[in-house]
């Protein structure tokens, strides 16, 4: 049976630093694309169908990170409230905490709306739906 490491405050928060800024990259990342991808669809209804499956693709995406990340920007939220740690770290966690709660804010509204794109129209929502569904096993899609 292996022990369980105890890691320190600081220990904890020299973790958390890269995946803090890899994950607000990607963040920014799917929101760029997702803008891109939303103006695509945006002229007619045939110049939308070639972006449809790439639009699912970022929805689920986002959908599977939003809630790690978040759990991520939770961690660091606590241990800038309770962990004693040396000012330019806690400086550091503290902008890194900030940037990725930015970008998990606006990610947000733009694929909402871009999903609003998606949905306004059945036929295209119900068959994006079952690509989602039977191509890449996912139990629901989110949209």
């Amino acid at each position: 049976m292996s022990q369980a490491v105890q890691l320190s405050g600081t220990e904890h928060a020299e973790r958390l630093l890269p995946l803090l800024k890899e994950y607000a990259g990607k963040l920014q990342h799917l929101t760029e694309r997702s803008t891109e991808v939303h103006i695509q669809m945006s002229p007619s209804w045939a110049a939308s169908e070639k972006w449809e499956v790439e639009a699912a693709r970022l929805l689920c995406l986002f959908d599977t990170l939003v809630k790690p990340v978040t759990d991520l920007c939770r961690t660091a939220s606590g241990l800038l409230e309770h962990a004693d740690l040396e000012s330019s770290l806690w400086a550091e966690l503290k902008l890194r905490l900030d940037e990725t709660e930015e970008y998990v804010r606006f990610s947000a509204a733009v694929v909402d709306q871009l999903k609003g794109h998606v949905t306004s129209d059945r036929t295209r929502l119900e068959r994006l739906r079952r690509v989602v569904e039977d191509k890449t096993q996912r139990y629901k899609a989110p949209f």
